[in-house]
C-alpha cells in the first residue's frame, strides 16, 4: 500500500501534541479526514477544503 499526495494544507490543525498523532486522525476515504481540535471532533473535506464542526465535548459530557 502506498499514499500519493496531491494536496497538502496546514488550514486545520490538531491541538492536541502527541507522539501517536496517527490515533488521533483518521482519514475515512480519499476526501475525508477527522481530528480532534479545541475539544471538538472536526471532520476536513478535501474536495472544498472545508472544516466542519461535528461534535463539541468541551465541558461534562454525560448521558441524561
Amino acid at each position: 500500500m502506498y499514499y500519493e499526495f496531491r494536496k497538502n494544507t496546514r488550514s486545520v490543525k490538531s491541538t492536541i501534541l502527541h507522539f501517536q498523532l496517527r490515533n488521533l486522525v483518521w482519514a475515512t476515504s480519499k476526501h475525508d479526514v477527522y481530528l480532534m481540535s479545541h475539544y471538538s471532533v472536526l471532520h476536513w473535506s478535501a474536495l472544498s477544503g472545508v472544516d466542519t464542526e461535528l461534535m463539541n465535548v468541551q465541558g461534562h459530557v454525560a448521558p441524561k
